[in-house]
């Protein structure tokens, strides 16, 4: 089984990397001064970080970062110039995703419209 958990390790350092390259590919898109960053892996790094310790999925990071390249998310795409500041915002960063997600409003996971009214 040893093997086995290392080419899972393995697979998802790579899977991190991958995401870590997609920003970074959509920072250079926008910027033609952007300079790879010498070290892509600690980008990677802080990708594995937020889903590690903030419990967040593939699916989450991908999804801040298409938000912060759209016509929604460039107010406040000056603000995450590198892999480390995507993940010092982040949670501010989900929460406008999870908000205008489908272009509706919506209210955050786990908040009730109802519980709202009763506290007013």
């Amino acid at each position: 089984t040893a093997s086995v958990e290392g080419d899972a390790r393995g697979q998802s350092a790579e899977i991190m990397f991958e995401m870590a390259q997609y920003f970074i590919r959509h920072l250079a898109s926008i910027d033609p001064q952007f300079e790879e960053p010498f070290n892509v892996m600690s980008w990677a790094a802080q990708i594995r970080l937020l889903i590690d310790t903030g419990g967040y999925t593939l699916l989450d990071i991908k999804s801040v970062i298409d938000w912060l390249f759209s016509a929604k998310g460039d107010w406040f795409r000056p603000n995450v110039p590198d892999a480390y500041h995507l993940r010092k915002h982040f949670k501010r960063l989900i929460a406008h995703t999870r908000s205008f997600r489908d272009g509706k409003p919506r209210l955050p996971d786990g908040i009730d419209l109802f519980d709202l009214y009763e506290q007013m």
